[in-house]
């Protein structure tokens, strides 16, 4: 979604409304509606038409605003998620119930289609190492069973194998370290798309 300073006035709109222009409809903010008589579609085509087909472009000043984080979208703003079967989609908050409790605290919404891609292909390398676990029998840990578990880190431009007795959610933690060493070195391509690193 964009938004829009008006630079000239209209019969019934004044001078600094600011426009809100989201997939060929625009719309106005609430406390300008309620100050505004005769504001329907009709009374927005215009400003539509300027900012479709880009005739007048004097009439609007775009006001460019520092990037939103997820958690401060409004209703009716653009954003991307990540679908049941592994695409990336383009949806919109209008429909705020699924925004908010279905994909927002699943942390499945985003920004750009970059970083949803980018998402994407973190789970799809995730998804490979898990499944070249299970295909190869191999016996990872559960970090509340008071055992030492064996973890891949990368620091120092470098891959390691440590011993660990804690870890972040969702690390993989080995039985054994030959295991972590071998996993590492079978499915390399894929931890580092992990860890951000170029191949």
């Amino acid at each position: 979604m964009k938004k829009y300073k008006l630079l000239k006035e209209l019969p019934w709109l004044e001078v600094g409304t600011i426009i809100k222009y989201n997939n060929g409809r625009c719309s106005l903010y609430k406390e300008e509606q309620e100050n505004l008589t005769n504001l329907g579609l009709q009374s927005l085509s215009t400003i539509e038409s300027i900012l479709i087909y880009q005739k007048e472009t004097d009439w609007l000043e775009e006001i460019k605003e520092k990037p939103k984080s997820i958690y401060e979208l409004e209703k009716g703003e653009d954003y991307y998620y990540i679908g049941d079967i592994w695409y990336t989609s383009k949806c919109n908050t209008i429909y705020w119930g699924l925004y908010k409790m279905y994909r927002l605290e699943f942390w499945n919404v985003f920004l750009t289609e970059k970083e949803a891609k980018k998402e994407l292909e973190k789970r799809e390398a995730l998804a490979k190492i898990k499944k070249w676990i299970w295909e190869n029998k191999i016996e990872i840990n559960h970090i509340d069973n008071g055992k030492v578990s064996f973890e891949i880190l990368y620091s120092k431009w470098e891959f390691y194998v440590s011993e660990v007795w804690s870890c972040w959610v969702n690390s993989i933690l080995f039985h054994f370290k030959e295991d972590a060493e071998r996993c590492l070195e079978e499915c390399k391509q894929d931890w580092n798309i992990l860890f951000d690193l170029k191949n």
